[in-house]
């Protein structure tokens, strides 16, 4: 399960023509996909640095995680679609990741908040390890 569902047409993923069977012609299923995918990775990486449980249901469906996923997840069906057009204007794509990224970098300062508006906390992932001193024994 994404974060976000892509759905062409709808958000920053309009005007894209209907998803095709066949690659050459145009954007699949699988890429959505692979989009999707890639904005996973990219809030995991974020959120794991930071010390949050990506597994918690709050977590998941957090709205700025949700939001972030959708513009990192377009950005990634941005240049899927521009592949192959040398004339593109791929700045959308760049503004959407470099916004996604900026959003997510703001919950260190402004806190994570869950749909239900309760604040996320970061879990304690610098677990200290006790030894006792060997001259004790």
């Amino acid at each position: 399960m994404s974060y976000a569902t892509l759905v062409v047409g709808v958000g920053w993923l309009k005007n894209f023509g209907a998803l095709v069977d066949d690659a050459q012609d145009g954007l699949t299923e699988y890429d959505v996909e692979k989009a999707e995918a890639f904005a996973d990775r990219r809030v995991n990486i974020w959120a794991l640095k930071h010390g949050y449980n990506v597994s918690a249901a709050a977590f998941i469906t957090a709205p700025v995680i949700i939001e972030a996923a959708e513009m990192f997840g377009s950005a990634r069906m941005i240049e899927f679609k521009f592949a192959r057009d040398d004339d593109a204007n791929v700045a959308m794509s760049a503004s959407l990741l470099s916004d996604a990224q900026a959003l997510l970098d703001a919950v260190r300062h402004t806190g994570l908040y869950a749909a239900d508006g309760a604040r996320i906390w970061p879990e304690d992932v610098a677990a200290v390890i006790r030894v006792s001193n060997p001259s004790d024994t």
